[in-house]
């Protein structure tokens, strides 16, 4: 079992109580603003298929699947543990019929036809786990139909400076400026950063037509405990009371679609776009 594998094995369990902490809830909320409106269909009646690829405990595929009735998911992810998770939650939501469940390597996805699927997720840390991203990047590109969708979600270097900054964590530091990597804390397996310019130039070496990157959020960042899937920033928990929570999530909405902003974000999400003539 890899070090990544050990890490979600361990958290399995208790991985969904991210949804209790006020600032991830308040980032769920954000991302969700941006794959409604970059990536997912405007018409919640259009048939569509997903491969949730690091699917983990299905937090993303389930929340696809309760808005968009005709949709239908392929769930992928290194941890069984975590795809245990995941099958329980989708089995008491009613939603087994319309899912497909595997356990593998998302640079490799040896079950789905090419060509079969309309929209990719690869969302939050998955692909700064691995290496070697242009692979995952060009399996994503084959497995899409021509003019899908691959949204994919990349650790971002300006953050990764400021965090370690921020948390007085000077070791790390020397980790980015040598290896553009970063350690958030001391129980996470190391994790690859990017730059904008680096994901562009993935995206032309992957063959996709297009990428767009966004930022989010943009104004407000986590702290150490945020690291931790139990656990708030005091300061932070107060900053998402009401109304200032409401006042500070349509400002982070006008700033999160602005492309030229999104080095600026916690998280850089990256809409990547097959041809339709591909």
């Amino acid at each position: 079992m890899t070090s990544v594998q050990q890490y979600f094995s361990k958290k399995a369990a208790y991985y969904d109580d991210v949804d209790l902490q006020p600032y991830w809830v308040f980032s769920d909320e954000l991302l969700w603003h941006l794959l409604t409106r970059l990536a997912l269909p405007t018409d919640i009646q259009i048939p569509f298929r997903l491969l949730d690829a690091g699917a983990g405990t299905a937090r993303w595929s389930s929340k696809v699947l309760a808005h968009y009735e005709n949709a239908t998911a392929d769930l992928i992810d290194l941890s069984a543990d975590m795809l245990g998770v995941a099958k329980s939650k989708l089995i008491s939501m009613g939603y087994m019929h319309r899912v497909s469940i595997q356990q593998g390597d998302v640079r490799k996805i040896g079950q789905i036809s090419p060509g079969s699927m309309d929209i990719v997720f690869c969302l939050h840390n998955v692909i700064g786990f691995f290496e070697d991203t242009l692979v995952a990047l060009q399996e994503f590109y084959t497995l899409l139909k021509p003019g899908g969708i691959c949204a994919v979600m990349f650790p971002s270097f300006y953050h990764a400076v400021y965090f370690s900054n921020a948390t007085g964590r000077s070791a790390e530091l020397l980790r980015i400026q040598n290896d553009r990597h970063v350690r958030y804390n001391d129980d996470m397996p190391p994790l690859k950063i990017f730059e904008i310019s680096e994901i562009h130039s993935l995206q032309g070496n992957a063959n996709f037509s297009s990428v767009q990157c966004y930022g989010f959020p943009i104004t407000i960042y986590p702290g150490m405990a945020e690291t931790f899937l139990h656990g708030s920033t005091e300061r932070l928990t107060s900053l998402f009371e009401e109304p200032h929570r409401s006042r500070l999530r349509e400002i982070e909405k006008a700033l999160c679609v602005q492309t030229s902003l999104a080095a600026r974000g916690n998280n850089i999400l990256a809409i990547f776009t097959k041809s339709p003539s591909m």
